[in-house]
């Protein structure tokens, strides 16, 4: 780990996250449009990688994407791609990811019973529908065909949920996450990955958990059933050790 890196993890302080488009559920954003200037989101960038950060950027928008990249962030968080009229996430643009060898999240794990239970979507959420022509299922189906693409082109996955976005993003929830990364196409053996020892190296704590290794932090999640055959036993926890402690 750099010494950076490692000072200000031990402040609390692993990565920086910083809005490159606006949010479905931030209210007076443009979540199809881009949050700060190039300048800004640049000098944002160069700041926290000069004291040793990673910088993540919210980005649903495409034009969010391109601003990102261009700005140089290392991973994306989201990357829906949105544009009129729905969702595009070019292979050029695939293509220039990979290249930077930035790190994507498509956020997945949807609660679709928390989601129908809901009176209305928000307004920033109706309006998105609107504007794309697609329902949140939809638009889940085609991000899902983005997944399968960012595999293709090589790009590493990072799993991970949104929680607490609103109801159908509940905490607790990422073995959805990782279902729906199976369901697009990924082995259960990256899919898991991608939540763990991909994750832990993407916040720059691969030297400190993420995977069984000598040396590392014990953090053990044992389940009933056999997750390579049946991607729900996520669902089913039996025991979680945190460094090697049953929590109280």
């Amino acid at each position: 780990m750099r010494a950076g890196v490692r000072e200000h993890v031990e402040r609390g302080v692993d990565v920086v996250k910083v809005m490159a488009s606006g949010g479905l559920v931030t209210t007076g954003t443009d979540v199809f449009g881009v949050q700060f200037s190039a300048e800004d989101l640049r000098l944002l960038v160069d700041t926290a990688h000069a004291e040793g950060l990673a910088v993540v950027a919210h980005a649903h928008s495409l034009a969010g994407i391109e601003h990102a990249l261009a700005a140089g962030v290392d991973g994306l968080e989201h990357f829906t791609g949105l544009v009129e009229g729905g969702v595009d996430v070019p292979d050029a643009v695939l293509a220039r990811t990979a290249e930077a060898g930035v790190v994507v999240d498509l956020t997945f794990g949807f609660d679709w019973d928390r989601f129908d239970a809901m009176p209305s979507p928000p307004p920033n959420v109706l309006e998105a529908m609107r504007r794309t022509g697609m329902d949140p299922r939809s638009a889940i189906a085609a991000r899902k065909q983005v997944a399968a693409r960012v595999r293709e082109h090589g790009i590493t996955m990072i799993c991970g949920d949104d929680a607490g976005a609103g109801p159908p993003k509940p905490h607790g929830g990422l073995a959805g996450a990782i279902e729906d990364l199976v369901s697009a196409g990924y082995p259960i053996e990256e899919a898991l990955a991608s939540a763990t020892s991909l994750a832990a190296a993407a916040c720059g704590l691969g030297a400190v958990t993420g995977s069984l290794s000598s040396g590392l932090a014990a953090d053990i999640l044992v389940l009933e059933g056999d997750v390579q055959s049946d991607v729900a036993a996520l669902r089913r926890p039996r025991a979680v050790l945190m460094r090697g402690d049953v929590p109280d």
